[in-house]
């Protein structure tokens, strides 16, 4: 899996996590709710999850489906079980990514480091995303 395509999943699991704020911050003014929801995050230190995904290709109508669990502990350690389409196990210990291809037998690792802190989605998996900072709050319509 491509690591963009892993970036995507990523930002739909922060979402799911971040904006898990009770009910009565519906209430709150739009600055409120971003210290809610950095609260949130702040006192989340890591989860586990099963996931499904589905990749499309910009240049024609093809879908590749996948499914599998992940964990996650800030600061910036990940794992990745793939168990659909091919097992695959995608690994991040902040310094290096170790990504595991059962049905090639092959394990690729690179540098991951500067990664963690150059993409917003990786910064709060890292554990040093800020609300305010890395987003612009503001209510369309």
């Amino acid at each position: 899996m491509a690591i963009s395509n892993m970036k995507l999943i990523m930002a739909v699991v922060l979402a799911f996590v971040l904006f898990n704020i009770q009910a009565e911050a519906a209430e709150l003014t739009l600055r409120e709710k971003a210290a809610k929801l950095q609260e949130t995050y702040d006192s989340t230190s890591s989860f586990a999850a099963d996931f499904s995904q589905v990749t499309s290709m910009k240049l024609s109508r093809r879908e590749r489906h996948g499914q599998g669990s992940l964990l996650i502990k800030k600061p910036g350690l990940m794992r990745w079980d793939y168990q659909e389409p091919d097992h695959q196990v995608l690994i991040n210990d902040g310094e290096v990514m170790s990504m595991y291809f059962a049905g090639a037998e092959q394990m690729n690792i690179m540098h991951a480091k500067e990664d963690l802190q150059s993409d917003v989605i990786d910064v709060f998996f890292a554990g040093t995303g800020k609300v305010l900072r890395e987003f612009e709050i503001r209510v369309d319509g």
